[in-house]
């Protein structure tokens, strides 16, 4: 995932649109849409990975958004849609083939797709609304769903497809878009086929929703006496080309020198009638690529709340797996223990460097503790016996630490792009410790990109302290600027529509578009007032 858009989320009228760098801090004033933004990321996870009826689950497992009403910002009433916009970056649908298996990959370029969640009109339930695609700078697929759930409508570029509801049928929900198939059986079927990082991905056999539009705006190319059954093997064999690619493509596709000498002198409106057919034809599979990339991101989303669990002197023993932290860090002594001896290493070598103490796992009796040790100390000294910031703190290194992919499991292998979204990293810490959290995400980057296993970080903060250290960090060399963004998230006068803007650091450490007096203006306030 490039980048994510969200429009209409409570007072997230549109934050246009987001790259998703290595590390994004969140700030702005309370109730700004700084944690709306960030817990849209285990929004995301939660409707993925739980069998519903609606794309999103708007109250689950990690965060609670109440319904479609109460999460639909208060002045778009009248419109009702929450719009996701993701950025992918993809190869896109290389072709059809029947007779034959042919790869001919072609440049990568980036796909845009929008979903609109609309209301279901009982229940408070939601549904897909419509969903555009948009294909690099070239092409772009509109789709409308009815209340049904039925495809109402196929824009392809400017040529609309009469009719749709009776060429697809809308099989099943997949991980967020509906998965859609082409309704009427044909004596032909073909396969699809999309670009992958280890070559085409075959998909199961269909029939072409529209190949018989394809095969008459075709027909003007072949010979009067050419048989319908070779022109849908040439149809089959055309590839969604770039258009200034496509009409040498085209040409290629067939040996007969009438066809190549009518494609050679066909217009420009002709070909782009017959590509935008190409691309018609193409969509099922489209639709379930992009359903496939954002479900394999949100479910590699991982979230650690505002308000961790407090720490318990002794944990009971449980001879289970545990393959990931709670987001609360309520199963963080089950957790460390079920490590290997080289990862419990791992763990407390990043504990100690990055914090100044060592993390050991001691148990007896049936009993489980968790005790902190100074790097440089002697004594153990366990958890619940430490400032209640240790407890708070404690679970934000264990999931950085485990995001980077140090224990592996076959829900998320090592090397899957990780998305980690924190709240509030600095609860309960002193300023000088706020500004070690910097260092953590800082030295987890450099980790992940050394070990080539991609890792976001999106942390919401209120910490000038942190936001200050990632500066010091860019001027000392231990970061690149371009890897680090900054969300300001300011109240309009409305309390239901916020501005997001993007502030960034220069090479030396300072911070550009920030606006002045940002965590200073409360304090002149204050003076003002006395």
């Amino acid at each position: 995932m490039d980048a994510i858009r969200i429009k209409n989320l409570r007072s997230l009228i549109d934050t246009g649109e987001i790259p998703l760098k290595p590390l994004t801090v969140l700030v702005g004033r309370n109730s700004s849409g700084k944690s709306t933004f960030l817990r849209a990321f285990p929004l995301l996870r939660q409707s993925i990975e739980t069998a519903t009826t609606s794309p999103i689950l708007w109250y689950g497992k990690y965060v609670d958004f109440g319904s479609f009403s109460d999460a639909l910002n208060l002045t778009d009433s009248e419109n009702g849609e929450i719009r996701f916009a993701f950025a992918l970056p993809w190869p896109p649908v290389l072709g059809l083939a029947t007779r034959r298996w042919r790869f001919s990959p072609l440049e990568p370029t980036e796909v845009r797709a929008e979903v609109a969640i609309c209301s279901a009109g009982r229940r408070q339930d939601s549904r897909i609304g419509s969903c555009n695609i948009r294909i690099g700078e070239e092409d772009e697929i509109r789709l409308a769903f009815s209340e049904q759930g039925n495809v109402a409508s196929l824009h392809v570029n400017s040529k609309e497809f009469s009719e749709p509801q009776g060429s697809l049928t809308v099989r099943e929900q997949g991980s967020f878009l509906p998965v859609i198939t082409p309704k009427v059986p044909a004596a032909t079927r073909y396969r699809s086929w999309l670009a992958g990082p280890t070559g085409p991905r075959i998909r199961a056999a269909y029939t072409p929703a529209f190949m018989s539009e394809l095969v008459t705006a075709l027909k003007p190319l072949f010979h009067g006496n050419t048989l319908l059954t070779t022109m849908r093997e040439v149809a089959a064999d055309i590839r969604l080309a770039r258009r200034e690619e496509f009409r040498a493509h085209l040409g290629s596709v067939h040996s007969s020198k009438h066809w190549r000498n009518s494609v050679a002198q066909a217009s420009q409106y002709l070909l782009s009638l017959i590509r935008d057919c190409v691309l018609a034809c193409a969509v099922p599979p489209i639709l379930e690529h992009v359903d496939d990339a954002v479900g394999a991101f949100g479910a590699n989303v991982r979230y650690m709340g505002p308000l961790r669990a407090t720490s318990e002197r002794y944990y009971r023993p449980q001879d289970l797996a545990v393959d990931e932290l709670d987001f609360r860090g309520a199963n963080l002594a089950m957790f460390l223990r079920s490590h290997t001896p080289a990862q419990k290493k791992s763990f407390t070598d990043f504990c100690s460097e990055y914090l100044g103490f060592r993390v050991n796992i001691t148990e007896g009796e049936g009993q489980v503790a968790v005790n902190l040790q100074e790097t440089q100390g002697k004594q153990s000294i366990n958890l619940a016996d430490m400032g209640f910031g240790y407890s708070q703190i404690l679970p934000v290194v264990a999931q950085v630490w485990n995001s980077l992919g140090q224990s592996p499991t076959p829900r998320r292998p090592s090397e899957e792009p990780c998305t980690l979204a924190i709240e509030q990293p600095e609860l309960h810490l002193h300023p000088a410790y706020q500004a070690r959290i910097a260092d953590i995400f800082v030295g987890a980057m450099k980790a992940a990109r050394d070990s080539q296993r991609p890792v976001s970080i999106i942390a919401e903060t209120h910490s000038e302290s942190l936001v200050n250290r990632i500066g010091e960090l860019i001027e000392a060399g231990k970061i690149d600027a371009e890897s680090v963004q900054i969300l300001v998230f300011e109240q309009k006068e409305s309390p239901f529509e916020t501005d997001v803007s993007i502030a960034s650091f220069d090479k030396s450490g300072a911070l550009q578009n920030w606006p002045f007096g940002f965590f200073t203006d409360g304090r002149e306030a204050a003076r003002n007032a006395d």
